[in-house]
């Protein structure tokens, strides 16, 4: 099942039925609020592409890969803590801060042309992304058309940890190969929208869809001692660059106290 149908099609339900409801007596927003919401998440920064070494790239587009595709959906689960002012009737704003878990696993391989005498087997490329944390911290200015129903706009700050690695294998060699990692924090930024509709003064659901950007990640895979022993592959490294970017869509429910 795809993204937009495990996210979207449980909240036009949800909303639908809530939007009957009349307005609550008392106020629904206007006061923290912590929360938890579960969606999907779709990574769509650019392909992995290849830079390398000048010695890797004259290798050719039949033997490497200019670029790996990398598209991805996960699943998200997120925890929230947020509050809110009341500046009118039908205007908020406040701020938000959540940590959301996620499986997003992005990999991609390419095997290439054979070269003669070196790599008759020819040589399997791979890059790989992995994201298991994001953070965001963001205000919020939101619209209430009625009592129950907030309709806001929300950005700030994004965090991530992420784990990328990159690696080429000679095939038919079981000593020749190249292979790089790095993990750690990135930080960018975020921005996105959201409903939220209150079935009591203290409880709400909600839908939302945020856009992050970390920036982009760069990974060299440098060949080990049986390849560097090789005239022809020492100095042959493989570097890739990939962005951290991509969409979160979910939805959720808060607790106002």
């Amino acid at each position: 099942m795809r993204l937009s149908q495990i996210v979207f099609c449980p909240v036009v339900v949800a909303l639908s039925v809530l939007g009957a409801r009349p307005a609550l007596a008392a106020e629904a927003f206007g006061s923290q609020h912590v929360g938890i919401a579960i969606g999907g998440i779709s990574s769509h920064g650019s392909d992995a592409r290849t830079t390398g070494t000048p010695a890797f790239l004259a290798l050719g587009s039949t033997v490497i890969p200019q670029d790996l595709s990398q598209e991805e959906q996960a699943i998200v689960a997120s925890l929230a803590y947020g509050y809110d002012i009341k500046l009118s009737d039908h205007f908020m704003v406040g701020a938000e801060i959540d940590i959301s878990a996620t499986n997003l696993d992005r990999k991609n391989s390419f095997s290439g042309a054979a070269i003669t005498g070196t790599a008759p087997g020819g040589l399997t490329t791979t890059a790989r992304e992995q994201v298991q944390f994001l953070s965001t911290l963001r205000g919020r200015v939101g619209y209430m058309p009625t009592d129950n129903t907030l309709l806001y706009l929300t950005g700030g700050l994004a965090a991530g940890h992420y784990e990328t690695s990159a690696s080429v294998a000679v095939n038919g060699s079981t000593t020749l190969a190249w292979k790089g990692e790095d993990r750690g924090l990135k930080y960018g930024w975020t921005l996105g929208a959201g409903i939220e509709h209150a079935l009591s003064p203290n409880l709400s659901v909600k839908a939302e869809a945020l856009y992050y950007d970390l920036g982009d990640v760069t990974v060299a895979a440098t060949g080990n001692t049986a390849v560097r022993a090789v005239p022809a592959l020492n100095g042959v490294d493989y570097v890739y660059k990939t962005d951290l970017k991509g969409i979160i869509a979910r939805i959720g429910m808060n607790y106002r106290y």
